[in-house]
């Protein structure tokens, strides 16, 4: 699985790894990810939900498959959280599928998924809670194994530990056109997975889907997956719940989010698509290497530091990046390579932005 990520530690790469190392064992065949910059949604840089990912599948074909991705991603309706201890502007979310699982393959399948949490990540059993639907099965479809309460305490959890949500709060609903022109209506239960955090507040890390996707022609499939914050699995991993730093000034936090909405995105005549680049490069000098912040005269950013501090890296390395590109025409794409061959940046320092291309 090729998974590129801004954070160079070992604990991330490790993850990353152990990931690989799951869905291999569970057959999962990997997919490219997909295009860094959304053609559906203004708030989301990176299709990060799984229509994207069903587009270029004959979502009637009877026969299983499994699929798995790594998907780079940046959503700008995170932004007023940076620096929550648990938000990024900048991560990577892995998806993997099953079309046309058996009901054997979905529970065995989601005691693989608490194993890895529990055994390979570190989390305890007993802090992790699950939401289900109170109704957990597709509507009109009571073949289909029962996606909740009775799921999870087969695999072992405690009921406890399961928080049943009315309406269609645990539902996922979609519409996938595909690559031959048919209209896919996606409709199923999800049941999100948390963890109980220090300061008692629950987490998320994970969320599992059990999705119909049907045609108007009466065609159907069923699919079942789960989506993994890679970043969030990290932090788990070495204990603690703060993958940068706790907020101390959430102003400061909201003003740094205006800041990048309105001065680095709206205005900018470097477009959608450089400004996507520049926010990840921006987090790359701040929270990581040290030789490549000196360049532009900043340095990396350090846990503990209050939110001020934080706004006043991004605003100064946000601005100094335009400068390079708006004032002295420097092109995008000669920055980076000054970077990677200045700094010998490797998969592990930034995002392939090969992934930019709309095609």
């Amino acid at each position: 699985m090729k998974l590129e990520t801004l954070l160079i530690e070992p604990t991330y790469i490790e993850v990353l790894n152990s990931l690989k190392e799951l869905f291999e064992n569970l057959g999962y065949v990997e997919m490219p990810a997909t295009s860094i910059v959304s053609p559906f949604w203004n708030t989301t840089f990176t299709p990060s939900s799984s229509e994207v990912i069903f587009k270029s599948f004959d979502l009637t074909n009877k026969e299983c498959c499994s699929i798995v991705t790594c998907q780079p991603c940046i959503r700008l309706n995170d932004l007023p959280l940076i620096a929550d201890g648990w938000h990024l502007p900048t991560f990577h979310m892995v998806f993997a599928f099953q079309f046309n699982p058996t009901n054997t393959f979905i529970s065995e399948s989601l005691k693989h998924y608490i194993d890895y949490i529990t055994k390979i990540v570190g989390c305890r059993t007993q802090k992790l809670f699950f939401t289900v639907p109170c109704d957990d099965h597709f509507p009109n479809d009571e073949t289909v194994i029962g996606f909740g309460r009775d799921l999870l305490k087969y695999c072992g959890i405690e009921d406890s530990q399961i928080i049943s949500c009315r309406g269609l709060a645990n539902y996922q609903k979609g519409s996938v056109l595909s690559e031959d022109g048919i209209t896919h209506s996606t409709l199923g239960p999800r049941i999100e997975v948390y963890i109980l955090g220090p300061n008692g507040k629950l987490y998320e890390i994970a969320t599992l889907l059990n999705l119909l996707a049907s045609t108007d022609s009466g065609n159907s499939r069923h699919i079942f997956g789960i989506a993994f914050g890679v970043e969030r699995l990290s932090s788990l991993a070495v204990q603690h719940h703060n993958i940068y730093l706790m907020p101390k000034n959430k102003q400061a936090i909201n003003r740094l989010a205006s800041y990048v909405l309105h001065e680095t995105f709206a205005p900018t005549s470097l477009g959608q698509e450089a400004s996507c680049q520049m926010l990840y490069l921006a987090d790359t000098l701040i929270f990581t290497s040290p030789s490549i912040t000196n360049y532009l005269n900043v340095q990396p950013y350090k846990r503990g530091k209050n939110n001020r501090g934080l706004v006043h890296q991004y605003r100064k390395i946000i601005k100094q990046l335009r400068d390079l590109t708006v004032d002295t025409g420097v092109e995008w794409n000669d920055i980076l390579s000054f970077f990677y061959d200045e700094y010998s940046i490797a998969k592990f320092d930034i995002c392939d932005f090969g992934l930019l291309s709309r095609s």
